[in-house]
């Protein structure tokens, strides 16, 4: 094997007599290079059977023909395949390396035909004819060797590896073409396949031609590789210049660290970016940002910016989580201890968390709490988080004003940050709290502010929020492990497309007997608490905090009541600061004393039966509350009035009320002519207070019934009802606190739809057994059972009539004596 070394090839100038080159010459196979006429090759020697070749033409002739294999071959007799063309080569000179090998100079002569081969008995050799190269150019040829002359100067011109004056020795040339080829081609560094394809070129024009193909090629490698290599030194400039300020940097800093100890925060960032269990995305963009903020001075306002950045990625939890409870029984338990009351509400919610925990993922829709204000809604809400053990975090939404406060600010605004729920999540450090949304019902979009509804949607709505976008984090942040609860005063304010998401939970108004167990179970030790007073030193009565809630307070919730006790005990702490001693106790009597004058004035039941006047039963906003409807009747021409603010539905309901009871008019002992001689006034007392719905329609049909009959109607009795066209009385709502209500002023008997009967077990067992419940279908059995027989003084009234009449010569018919289904009593 010949390895070749381009870089010690050697230019002959001199022609070349073809008549001394013998017609038999031994045969060389080289591997790694190919000699071309009129050059000179160095090559390596450590094949056995070429060194020997060569060490026999050293010592009789120097003369040899040369081919070219691209691997390493041992050419025998049986398997020759030789070229056609060859070049013929002179053995200049050899010497011995250490390794085995030899080192030669071999000089390419000329091409020369394969003609036959001569022998193999010591080494193959071969028959050969040399080839003269023609002396005339052909057509052509001087544009051919001026376009190889262009494309070497740029060679050389672009790569930086030739002699300048190597276009003044190929000149020379030029006037033979095919001397010109061979010689700009052992010049040029050219692939071995590409210098073989010029040996077996014999016509100068076809040699010319793949000159200029091979120079062209070798040009385009040299511009790409020059590019190449001025972009990777750019790049490496640049990367030194960093690197180099960067230590420079490093310097200084320590120097400061070891003048002012504590400036040098960035190795502790980095390995709190390490420490953290951020997910990749997240990390890698935190280690980017520190490597910006290593390039910038710390007296930027942009080292700042990024240094809060990189600090928030840090400490955001993005997957710690608190343990915690999930066993039903144990859910209720804290429940029932941590907030008292609201039964239906809590099992409710403890339906909700039992999917939950079996399913491991909140069900599709959020809790939503209904009440009104002050009813521990919120509070419901903590109680929650306290029984599952986890962190609780409340959002306002009725004080929002803009996006940002949700989503958060881009990092391009000054003073950027998260929205505040993230900034609440950092503060509690995991990923799965309670999280209140409060007053989802005020989310409404105004002139103020624009509608939040979408992205507030977009927070609890579980197929959504498991890619929150932040818009200063840049990133989306799973908040489906939070467990959402929201709060609503009214459900008809929320938007539409939340109420599709939502499971409402209805938190109905406390009773009395309720608030007064909830102030000395929790408003009272709180409120002692928070004004550092002890029961030994300060007591109230369960009369003072009756007074308190029926004088003080008309609400459905706490919030009054808290206030009040706050105002008591705010007193007494003022009592104990200026030096008085001694235990207080705050009973009923005391309580003006405290906080004045009563606000509030209780309505009573009436204190003997009375025509036109019956007690209903109203349900608010603020709970439960009896309601006196008065009616009385006057001469006049039929007409109904109704006054006390009343709305569209409840004034439909007098005209139902009177046309039923118009209709029963026999029944009850009314002469039909009575309807076209008197008007009906029904009045309903507190006018101020705005007052609408069906419920007062069987109350409305005893007072006109009353009225019209002479009838009184019994003072112990209360009712509610919807009544209908036909007499059938409809179910209604807030049993419950109607129930209460009638029981608070000491009324023991009540009239209730039938179809309500399955509600009254929702009542109190204290109350419950304290009243009596007359279940009825009709007003008829309404009219039985609270009208009273005719007043004495109507017979004389309707017998001074007619004989009024019977002087002024009117006939008036008289109607028989009826007979009514009631029994007729005298009134007591």
């Amino acid at each position: 094997m010949v390895e070749g070394n381009t870089d010690s090839r050697k230019i002959r100038s001199a022609s070349i007599d073809l008549a001394s080159i013998p017609s038999e010459l031994p045969l060389l196979v080289l591997q790694g290079d190919v000699p071309l006429p009129l050059s000179v090759i160095s090559a390596v020697v450590t094949a056995p059977q070429t060194l020997e070749l060569l060490a026999k033409s050293d010592k009789s002739t120097s003369i040899l023909w040369s081919i070219w294999a691209p691997t390493e071959t041992s050419p025998s007799e049986e398997d020759l395949d030789l070229p056609s063309v060859g070049v013929v080569v002179r053995h200049l000179s050899s010497r011995s390396l250490g390794s085995g090998g030899m080192r030669v100079d071999l000089e390419g002569l000329c091409r020369a035909h394969l003609v036959g081969m001569a022998g193999v008995d010591s080494g193959i050799r071969v028959r050969i004819e040399p080839i003269k190269e023609p002396d005339d150019p052909f057509p052509g040829a001087d544009e051919k060797v001026r376009d190889c002359q262009k494309l070497l100067d740029e060679l050389i011109r672009k790569s930086g590896k030739y002699p300048a004056d190597l276009l003044q020795l190929v000149d020379l040339a030029r006037e033979r073409a095919g001397r010109f080829s061979d010689l700009v081609g052992g010049i040029v560094h050219l692939k071995l396949e590409e210098r073989w394809r010029l040996v077996q070129a014999i016509d100068p024009s076809a040699r010319l031609d793949l000159l200029a193909e091979f120079l062209h090629r070798q040009v385009i490698e040299v511009e790409t590789g020059n590019d190449l290599q001025r972009r990777v030194m750019a790049s490496l400039e640049r990367r030194q210049r960093a690197d180099f300020l960067r230590a420079q940097l490093t310097e200084v800093r320590r120097e400061l660290e070891s003048i002012e100890p504590g400036v040098n925060e960035l190795d502790q960032l980095a390995n709190e970016i390490a420490d953290a269990a951020l997910p990749p995305t997240v990390a890698r963009r935190a280690r980017a940002e520190l490597e910006r903020l290593r390039l910038i001075s710390i007296a930027s306002a942009e080292y700042a910016e990024i240094r809060n950045y990189i600090d928030w990625l840090i400490h955001i939890p993005w997957t710690a989580t608190v343990h915690e409870r999930t066993e039903s029984a144990g859910i209720r338990r804290v429940l029932d201890d941590q907030f008292y009351g609201q039964r239906r509400a809590k099992e409710r919610i403890g339906e909700y968390l039992s999917v939950l925990h079996r399913t491991g993922h909140a069900p599709r829709n959020a809790i939503c709490l209904i009440g009104a204000s002050g009813i521990g809604k919120t509070q419901l809400g903590k109680a929650i988080a306290q029984a599952l053990r986890r962190p609780a975090i409340t959002l306002n939404l009725g004080v929002l004003r803009s996006e940002s406060a949700l989503k958060g600010n881009r990092r391009t605004l000054p003073g950027a940050m998260p929205g505040r729920l993230l900034r609440q999540l950092r503060a509690i450090e995991v990923v799965n709290p309670v999280c209140l949304l409060e007053g989802v019902d005020r989310l409404g979009g105004s002139s103020d502010r624009p509608d939040l509804s979408a992205i507030v949607l977009e927070i609890f709505d579980p197929t959504l929020n498991k890619e929150f976008w932040d818009s200063y984090l840049g990133f989306p942040y799973d908040l489906s492990s939070c467990l959402f609860v929201c709060t609503a005063t009214d459900p008809e304010d929320i938007p539409e497309m939340m109420i599709e998401r939502m499971e409402f939970i209805e938190m109905p108004g406390y009773l009395e007997e309720e608030k007064v167990e909830i102030t000395f179970k929790h408003l009272w030790p709180r409120q002692l608490a928070a004004h550092n007073l002890s029961p030994e030193e300060f007591g109230l009565t369960v009369s003072a905090v009756h007074k308190i809630i029926r004088e003080y307070t008309m609400e459905a919730g706490l919030s009054n009541l808290d206030k009040a006790l706050e105002v008591i005990c705010r007193n007494i702490a003022a009592q104990r600061a200026s030096g008085q001693r001694g235990f207080v106790r705050v009973g009923a009597q005391q309580i003006e004393k405290f906080l004045g004058t009563p606000i509030f004035v209780p309505e009573k039941a009436e204190l003997k039966p009375e025509i036109g006047v019956a007690m209903g039963v109203a349900w608010t906003q603020t709970g439960g509350d009896i309601m006196l409807i008065e009616a009385l009747k006057m001469r006049g021409s039929g007409n109904v009035i109704s006054t006390g603010s009343l709305g569209d539905v409840m004034r439909e309901s007098i005209q139902a009320a009177h046309s039923y009871v118009r209709s029963r008019a026999e029944w009850l002992g009314i002469a039909h002519t009575d309807f076209g001689s008197y008007d009906i006034h029904v009045h309903f007392p507190s006018g101020a207070i705005p007052k609408d719905g069906p419920s007062a329609g069987i109350t409305v049909s005893l007072v006109i019934a009353s009225v019209m009959s002479d009838r009184a109607i019994r003072n112990d009795i209360a009712m509610t009802g919807e009544v209908s066209l036909r007499g059938k009385v409809l179910p209604v709502g807030g049993i419950k606190e109607k129930v209460a209500a009638a029981h608070r002023v000491g009324i023991h008997k009540m009239i209730v739809p039938r179809q309500n009967v399955k509600d009254l077990k929702d009542v109190p067992r204290l109350i419950s057994k304290e009243m009596t419940y007359i279940p009825v279908d009709t007003v008829d059995e309404v009219f039985e059972a609270a009208l009273l027989s005719f007043d004495p003084s109507r017979a004389s009234l309707e017998k001074l009539l007619r004989l009024e009449l019977a002087k002024r010569g009117t006939s008036r018919r008289t109607r028989p004596r009826e007979r009514s289904m009631a029994p007729r009593k005298r009134a007591r």
